[in-house]
């Protein structure tokens, strides 16, 4: 169709699509797939048998509900953790977002 190409679909089929494919975790299982590919092409296993995990508190704003934040005595701040699981060849296996109380160790997803 002339006049038509590059142009992309309405916002709100392209909000559907993505929800629809995010409830079927569809974009978790590309990932997964294409990371054991990478590390097949490198000579390795597609699984790691090692990985590292590091996370970083954030300060939220005011407005943020605290059913989702939490204070963190350590750095003595209010907002959430972002935690991220590499393997060893900084491939990312598992992100993840909690309340700044939540520490590596118990995190959701690992």
């Amino acid at each position: 169709m002339a006049g038509h190409a590059g142009r992309l679909p309405a916002l709100g089929l392209g909000l559907r699509l993505y929800q629809r494919w995010n409830a079927r975790g569809l974009p978790q299982h590309l990932v997964t797939r294409l990371r054991g590919r990478l590390r097949e092409h490198q000579g390795r296993q597609p699984e790691p048998t090692a990985c590292i995990i590091d996370s970083q508190i954030v300060k939220c704003a005011d407005t943020v509900s605290r059913a989702t934040s939490g204070y963190h005595g350590g750095k003595k701040i209010t907002g959430r953790g972002r935690h991220l699981v590499v393997d060893t060849e900084g491939l990312a296996a598992g992100p993840a977002v909690t309340r700044a109380s939540v520490s590596d160790k118990p995190a959701p997803g690992w």
